[in-house]
């Protein structure tokens, strides 16, 4: 894919008018995600945990952009978001996951355990 759009761009053939184009591979940090939770008295726990787990994941999703940091307060904000949790606690990533400049953050896999 890189090669087609240097190709595409190249000096050889077509140019843009005013930039110089720069192609390069993004570099991937895969993360597993892992939380305990602490549950309210009152609603089932099983809704309350693929409640989390769904926002974890949507929230994942919207760190994926290239040099977005995924931030452990924003995975415990996105459990918390609209459940009845007591805690929170994020075991993996133990801190930020910050890819770089030209990386992104990949999340295979989101675990929510309960205490």
């Amino acid at each position: 894919m890189i090669t087609k759009v240097y190709d595409a761009l190249s000096a050889k053939t077509r140019r843009p008018l005013t930039d110089n184009v720069y192609v390069r591979s993004a570099t991937i940090v895969s993360q597993i995600i892992r939380v305990k939770v602490t549950a309210q008295t009152g609603p089932d726990v099983s809704t309350t945990v693929a409640k989390a787990k769904a926002s974890i994941q949507t929230y994942a999703s919207s760190r994926s952009a290239i040099g977005t940091v995924l931030r452990a307060d924003g995975i415990i904000a996105a459990a918390h978001n609209g459940n009845a949790l007591e805690s929170v606690v994020v075991i993996e990533p133990a801190t930020n996951v910050d890819p770089g400049k030209y990386g992104t953050v990949y999340v295979p896999e989101v675990i929510v355990e309960v205490a």
